[in-house]
């Protein structure tokens, strides 16, 4: 069966070759979004609001907060080019240490010192109904899986193909003559090929966290009274042997509740099927939390927006997602049905303490490459068998990916880790020679060789190369504190054009005024834009 997928794939590489594929691929469109703590100097979360001088997180197109106040997100606009999106972060960057005095940001997914849950203040959006609605759901996040696993950052990859593309894909699949028009090129085609990329990244996504996973030691003050399986390095630092990202583990982003989903990546029907079932099915744990309930003072206040599964799409804890932009006041789920899939989103990334910007160029050829390579392999429904090979492998990835020997399931045979990626690899280089050839490079060739050398030598993984001096400092929190100080002081160090300032500070006051807006805009009770909002 492999063989026939890569004899397949061989042949389509020839047949695109033959056309303006390579050309075409200056059209992709990628953007980022970075999660980093804001924190204070004795290391431990800022207890102070999100400066006034950034603007409005409500309305802000590039400086916002995730789930808590502290917890920034930087977001990069839509770029062709794959150089642009870290520099533009690091734009941000320099922007934000420039408003945010002698506290830095914790470079790392995994988080800094903790104290109480009770000092990890939530995000607030202000008086308007989407802003108290965003604040709503962070509560409920917080009731139902506790504040601190909210603390965990992570780096989110936006990959869009152009249209151009998916009319040479769709003369290449139906034989359609070259002068076929764009309008031959119909949404669900191009839906369903999305969905194709999705599947086998699915089946592939466990070469991201042994890569690129980061976190693979935690600090003791995360874990509490948690039940794991870490070893101790000291008094303050646990850590997985040959752990790549806890952040993808226990410790992170699972939770049993969500394993009762079976959100199918079969088709996006099923796929947005599976999310209204859940966004609209009560789940009794969460029934118990209440949706209402009296504060000190009488008055009602909200525990979580519903007492449902999910209670809007963004709860799906999955590592990738088909995207839409929505209009104003249109669930994602209802956007993708109505319009089909415009993006897909990554979110299997570590943040990479060895960058200010979490995440290098590098890695963005490499994803390049890697999404591409699923794009255009064949790529056959899931069954429940498979899914179940494709968790297991991606847990041993996260847990276990180091250790040497190790082997995944690979169509139902056990074979080595490292032979897979390996495997995998050589596919991905005929895709690179395309991105090479577009760009008149060799980076992409470069990038993917030098990451394939990591499944021969695991310790030149980022999890590999961080362990190694996690140990040599004993202390996580040590290491990780010491690394995003060092690029605070370059980041500061290297001037932000002034002009490039001025922007940033333009597009956050007229934040501020848009919030405002919004705020005085009130013409609907919260209670009747939750209900028009849910409608199916």
């Amino acid at each position: 069966m492999e063989n026939n997928l890569s004899n397949h794939f061989d042949q389509i590489i020839e047949k695109l070759s033959e056309t303006e594929f390579s050309k075409q691929l200056k059209g992709i469109q990628r953007g980022i979004e970075k999660e980093c703590l804001r924190v204070s100097t004795s290391g431990y979360l800022s207890q102070n609001a999100h400066p006034k001088s950034l603007g409005a997180t409500l309305t802000h197109p590039y400086i916002t907060t995730d789930y808590s106040e502290v917890l920034m997100e930087f977001i990069t606009p839509p770029s062709t080019d794959p150089d642009y999106p870290v520099s533009f972060l690091e734009s941000i960057h320099q922007v934000v240490y420039q408003n945010i005095g002698d506290e830095y940001l914790w470079n790392a997914s995994m988080p800094c010192m903790m104290t109480a849950e009770k000092d990890i203040p939530i995000a607030e959006y202000g008086s308007s109904n989407i802003g108290r609605m965003k604040y709503i759901y962070r509560v409920g996040l917080g009731h139902r899986y506790g504040k601190l696993m909210q603390t965990i950052a992570g780096v989110h990859y936006n990959f869009s193909i152009p249209e151009s593309i998916w009319l040479i894909l769709f003369q290449a699949d139906s034989a359609q003559p070259q002068n076929a028009d764009l309008n031959s090129v119909q949404q669900s085609y191009i839906s369903d090929r999305y969905m194709g990329l999705i599947r086998n990244y699915q089946r592939h996504c466990w070469m991201l966290p042994y890569l690129f996973g980061a976190s693979p030691a935690v600090c003791n003050s995360f874990l509490g009274n948690k039940d794991h399986q870490l070893k101790s390095l000291s008094d303050c630092t646990s850590y997985g042997p040959n752990a790549t990202s806890l952040r993808m583990g226990d410790l992170g982003y699972s939770n049993n509740a969500q394993s009762q989903l079976n959100i199918s990546y079969n088709s996006l029907a099923e796929y947005v099927e599976g999310l209204e079932h859940a966004i609209h099915t009560p789940e009794p744990l969460y029934q118990k939390i209440g949706v209402k309930q009296k504060n000190a003072a009488g008055e009602w206040q909200y525990n979580q927006l519903n007492s449902n599964l999910l209670q809007i799409e963004n709860e799906y804890y999955s590592n990738i997602r088909p995207k839409r932009v929505s209009k104003s006041g249109q669930r994602p789920a209802k956007a993708l049905s109505q319009g089909g899939i415009e993006y897909i989103e990554v979110r299997g990334l570590d943040v990479n303490p060895f960058t200010a910007t979490g995440i290098s160029n590098q890695q963005i050829y490499w994803l390049d490459c890697f999404l591409m390579t699923c794009l255009l392999l064949e790529s056959p429904t899931i069954s429940c068998r498979e899914q179940a090979n494709i968790s297991e492998n991606l847990s041993k990835s996260v847990n276990q990916g180091r250790e040497p020997g190790i082997h995944l399931n690979s169509g139902n045979q056990m074979v080595l880790l490292s032979e897979l990626g390996q495997e995998f690899s050589q596919k991905m280089l005929l895709v690179a020679k395309l991105f090479d050839s577009c760009w008149n490079t060799h980076r992409y060739t470069l990038s993917v060789q030098q990451w394939a050398e990591c499944f021969q030598h695991p310790e030149k993984t980022l999890s590999g190369q961080l362990m190694q001096q996690i140990q040599t400092k004993n202390s996580y929190f040590g290491l990780i504190k010491e690394m995003s100080l060092k690029h605070k002081q370059l980041l500061m160090d290297k001037p932000l054009e002034s002009e490039l300032a001025e922007t940033f500070y333009k597009i956050s006051m007229q934040s501020l005024g848009k919030q405002q807006q919004l705020e005085a805009e009130h013409h609907q009770s919260f209670e009747e834009f939750l209900e028009t909002y849910f409608q199916p």
